[in-house]
């Protein structure tokens, strides 16, 4: 056979062995029945069953939660997660649903807005509304809170925060170096810290906005937002 013949020939037969494939896009948005891995390694791949939907989770990808991306070995192993809401986009491959892209949430349109109250022991008391609490595994914003630790507020580029972007927190005491109450001007709403280099209090007062998932009678929040 002649070089060329051979390499039409190759050609086609890969041609053909493209055609075979049949990928279309998939979607969908439900409770978490199930999630399985297929081993114990830190990159594991396995499988979730969502609105009857059997899906193939691929090795490397990473669940998405409000605040933070997590291995999927370790949602496996948490069984508490299970009726929480997921999103999914991916493809269907001959057949199989592959995830390409998936969020998690307790429930995704969970937020709310108002006026601080009080400001306690690690918590905020929204008036006519909920005690809110900051999710803080490393405690970097309030006292340490780590009964949800998926679903963490972001403690590097910070998700407790003013509109401005400037950091804010509740003190862990009166004497507290790293939420001083001096970084706050009395009385003031809009205000610019005297001492860039820490964070801000909140306040009775402030109006915020924020967002999480609710355990008990408390959110525990993964952002948090006040317009000053």
């Amino acid at each position: 056979m002649h070089l060329w013949a051979f390499v039409f020939a190759s050609s086609l037969l890969g041609l053909a062995a493209v055609a075979q494939i049949v990928v279309t896009p998939f979607s969908t948005t439900g409770y978490l029945d199930e999630a399985k891995a297929d081993t114990s390694d830190f990159n594991s791949g396995g499988t979730i069953s969502v609105n009857v939907y059997i899906i193939t989770i691929p090795k490397n990808l990473l669940f998405e939660f409000p605040a933070a991306f997590v291995p999927f070995v370790k949602v496996a192993a948490d069984p508490s997660l299970h009726g929480y809401e997921v999103s999914i986009n991916g493809n269907v491959v001959n057949g199989q649903i592959r995830a390409g892209q998936i969020s998690i949430a307790q429930l995704s349109m969970h937020f709310g807005n108002g006026y601080i109250e009080s400001v306690g022991d690690g918590s905020i008391q929204i008036l006519n509304g909920p005690l809110i609490r900051i999710n803080d595994p490393n405690g970097v914003f309030s006292k340490s809170y780590n009964l949800k630790p998926f679903f963490t507020a972001d403690d590097e580029n910070p998700s407790i925060a003013a509109f401005t972007g400037f950091p804010m927190c509740i003190p862990r005491s009166t004497s507290d170096e790293k939420c001083p109450d001096s970084n706050r001007p009395a009385g003031q709403r809009s205000f610019n810290a005297p001492d860039p280099a820490v964070m801000a209090p909140f306040k009775a007062g402030d109006f915020l906005e924020f967002a999480g998932i609710k355990l008990g009678n408390e959110i525990i929040c993964s952002e948090i937002r006040i317009f000053a």
